[in-house]
């Protein structure tokens, strides 16, 4: 994801808070989706929090 635009990153993050997965869940949909270690469980919570 890295690679990325921070807007389209955005965008996948909130698809997966609005689909009311945890934060856990969403790095592993987001990393099988984009390949391992394209975000981290840390990325994922913080923007989960905003």
């Amino acid at each position: 994801l890295f690679d990325m635009e921070s807007k389209e990153m955005r965008i996948i993050f909130l698809y997966e808070y609005k689909l009311d997965h945890s934060a856990a869940e969403a790095t592993r949909n987001i990393n099988t989706a984009f390949g391992e270690g394209s975000v981290s469980d840390r990325i994922i919570r913080r923007w989960f929090e905003k």
